[in-house]
């Protein structure tokens, strides 16, 4: 048992010496920072296959102001000045892609 319990000790001075954390929950490859998750479901619909580039650059840039945790009761906004800095385009390509939200 003392050996058992020396060993243990002698492992873990020799792992934080050479830097590597020991605990008893590990970190199992979580993502840092915030993502956007996307369902392959919906990229595989014939209606995400039916947008256009910039119509699916919008729709991740909605998504990720507009999370699924975050109450907001359905109501959307994203103007197309903020949508055209965000996703890179040209205002006419961020208005054309939030029309096609807006008619839907």
């Amino acid at each position: 048992m003392a050996v058992a319990a020396i060993a243990t000790w002698k492992t873990a001075a020799f792992l934080s010496i050479s830097g590597i954390e020991m605990g008893r929950h590990k970190d199992k490859g979580r993502i840092e920072g915030r993502f956007v998750p996307m369902l392959v479901d919906t990229m595989a619909s014939p209606a995400w296959k039916a947008m256009s580039p910039c119509a699916r650059v919008v729709y991740v840039a909605l998504r990720s102001r507009y999370g699924h945790k975050i109450g907001n009761n359905g109501r959307v906004y994203l103007s197309t000045r903020d949508g055209a800095e965000e996703t890179q385009l040209i205002p006419r390509g961020a208005r054309q892609a939030l029309a096609i939200f807006a008619a839907r």
